[in-house]
């Protein structure tokens, strides 16, 4: 589980988007999203590197959930206030 306060947007294929708003957000993150998060941050990877993969987490666990197969959006992560992460 994660808990996030940011500035979270996207931008879909369509080219309709929400700009960046500030989102409090409690979630589950599926499938390999938490594995990728914690290699890379004992990797000591770079802050753009643990926010590509945040975006992508954010992305299927919340912005693309209950959506066909294919459809995807560009998550954009502005200011994070807050994040937690619950395991």
């Amino acid at each position: 589980m994660v808990s996030v306060r940011a500035w979270l947007g996207f931008t879909a294929a369509g080219g309709s988007s929400d700009d960046p708003r500030l989102r409090m957000l409690t979630l589950g993150l599926d499938g390999p999203h938490p594995e990728n998060l914690f290699e890379a941050r004992h990797r000591n990877e770079p802050e753009a590197r643990l926010r590509q993969i945040f975006s992508a987490a954010l992305g299927a666990c919340y912005f693309h959930r209950n959506r066909p197969p294919g459809v995807n959006e560009s998550i954009t992560i502005g200011t994070v206030d807050h994040i937690e992460f619950y395991y």
